[in-house]
Formats: C-alpha cells, sequence, structure tokens
C-alpha cells in the first residue's frame, strides 16, 4: 500500500484499515490489542500469534503502526467514507493494568534486567521504567520484591504524573509528541487526525462475552469468537479484588483525571475525584 514504509521501524500505533470494505478498527495498547491480534490470526491463518510492526497486511486488512502512515492514508483517502470501531478502557483501569503487567509481574524476577532477554515477555520494559524512576529505580525494585503492589503504584503515578522525573518528561515527550504508546490518551489518535464518526466499544463490551461481541464479529467479517485471557496478568486478580479506581488516591486522581480528561470526555467514564482506598484491602 503507497501509505505504508517499507521498512518499517517503531510501533507508535495500531490501525486495521479494509480498503476494499471501507473499514477502519483502531485499537491501542494495554485496550484489548493482543486479543483482536490474536483472533484476526486465528481467523485467517488458524493459529494465535502477536501481529508485528513488519507485518503490512493480513489478508485484506492493511496494518498501520505509525503517525506518518495514516497521515498519508488520509491525504489518499476520504475518511468520512469509511466505518470505524475504536475499543476503548477505562483510563484507570488501564493505568493498572500497565503497572502490573509491564513492570510488577516481571520485576520481581533475576532476568528482568538482563539485556539478552529484553524484548520478551514484558521484560523489555525494564527500560522504560528504568527511565521513569532514575536513581530510585533499585528502590522501585525493592518494593516489589517486598510485594507492596500500592506502594509500587504509587510510586510509578509519583515519578510519572505528579512529580514526572526527567525520564518520564522525556518519554512522555516521544513517539511524535503522543508519548508512551501504553499511556497515550486514547482520544488523542482521533483528536489530532481529525477522525469523525467512530463507533466506541469498551473492552469488555467486545468478544468474547460482552454485549457488542456479535456486532464487532460483523464488523470485522469474521467467525470465530476466542476466549479471554490472551495472557495472564496479576491486573485481572487485582481489578476482581477491587475497583481500579481504589488504586488511586485525591492527589494521583487531580493529576491522572487532567492527563486522560479528553478520554473520560469523549468516551464516557466517570471521572472520580475522592479516593475510595479505604473501602478496600490492598492485596
Amino acid at each position: 500500500m503507497q501509505f505504508l514504509n517499507d521498512p518499517r521501524t517503531g510501533n507508535q500505533i495500531r490501525v486495521f484499515i479494509n480498503l476494499k470494505q471501507k473499514k477502519m478498527l483502531i485499537l491501542h495498547h494495554k485496550c484489548g490489542l493482543s486479543y483482536y491480534e490474536h483472533m484476526l490470526t486465528e481467523n485467517f491463518y488458524g493459529d494465535r500469534r502477536h501481529i508485528y510492526p513488519e507485518t503490512p497486511m493480513i489478508e485484506d486488512w492493511c496494518l498501520v503502526v505509525q503517525h506518518e502512515e495514516l497521515t498519508r492514508f488520509l491525504e489518499q483517502y476520504q475518511e468520512t467514507d469509511f466505518s470505524k470501531v475504536m475499543v476503548t478502557r477505562n483510563p484507570y483501569e488501564r493505568l493498572v493494568s500497565f503497572f502490573a503487567n509491564a513492570f510488577w509481574d516481571h520485576a520481581h524476577k533475576p532476568t528482568y534486567t538482563d539485556p539478552a532477554k529484553a524484548g520478551k515477555n514484558g521484560r523489555g520494559y525494564s527500560s522504560v521504567f528504568r527511565r521513569v524512576y532514575g536513581e530510585d529505580y533499585d528502590a522501585a525494585l525493592e518494593i516489589v520484591r517486598s510485594n507492596r503492589f500500592q506502594k509500587g503504584f504509587d510510586m510509578f503515578l509519583d515519578r510519572f504524573f505528579v512529580h514526572p522525573t526527567p525520564g518520564a518528561i522525556d518519554l512522555a515527550a516521544g513517539n511524535q509528541r503522543y508519548g508512551d504508546p501504553h499511556l497515550a490518551q486514547q482520544s488523542m489518535i482521533y483528536r489530532v487526525n481529525h477522525l469523525t464518526n467512530i463507533q466506541f466499544i469498551d473492552l469488555y463490551d467486545g468478544p468474547p462475552f460482552g454485549e457488542q461481541s456479535q456486532h464487532v464479529m460483523d464488523f470485522l467479517e469474521l467467525d470465530e469468537m476466542i476466549d479471554r485471557p490472551v495472557n495472564s496478568s496479576s491486573a485481572s486478580t487485582r481489578r476482581k479484588a477491587k475497583k481500579p479506581e481504589s488504586y488511586f488516591n485525591s492527589e494521583t486522581f487531580e493529576v491522572v483525571n487532567e492527563f486522560y480528561r479528553s478520554d473520560f470526555e469523549d468516551l464516557g467514564y466517570k471521572m472520580v475525584t475522592n479516593s475510595p482506598q479505604q473501602n478496600y484491602k490492598t492485596p
């Protein structure tokens, strides 16, 4: 496709575009991305696999992974001619999931900081958290090893949002100022690119168990749903133990709410201002 780079480097966004059917599926990291990738490959290839940025196509679906590719697509095609679905997630839950999956579940392992293992099973994110924590990185690892999740999450929120370190500021300014794709606002992709008439579907309203499951399958023209979860994360257990917003306090609510204000406003998630932490036991 003329709007896709060759070769491609980086992994900034995930937009599947079907030119024949005039459809766009907009996905975000920590919003079911792996699930949808596995469902597409299960239907088209007969097995579940991640779709890497080097892959330009999966059947009739073009894979856009860079901002400049999306820009060129919009220069060549009229976006109003395309039906669009975007899978969304509550910003509080997305943050808890990112921290648990990318850092907490792996940082206690000796191989987490091994350069030879970088990029495998989340360990590649050790370099990202090293930048965020700076000189406090070893202290963050010690909190993990002492199994104090709330304290560890508070420290992450403080270093990235409340009192951002130089590394956190640099990370947020990267990716063409979209920031790290796991933490970037979900609303930014359509606000910046002026995409219109998008149907927003919450992660849990889609396949395999949500009320919009069949609608999503019809939109993608797929036959087989797959069961969740695609991968195991302690975030799933923590979500069942207590509400995601209970991991935040008044100070972090203020900063996080402002950072993700457009997500709350556009996507219909309730913004919380008072911490319900005291109502739950920290797992």
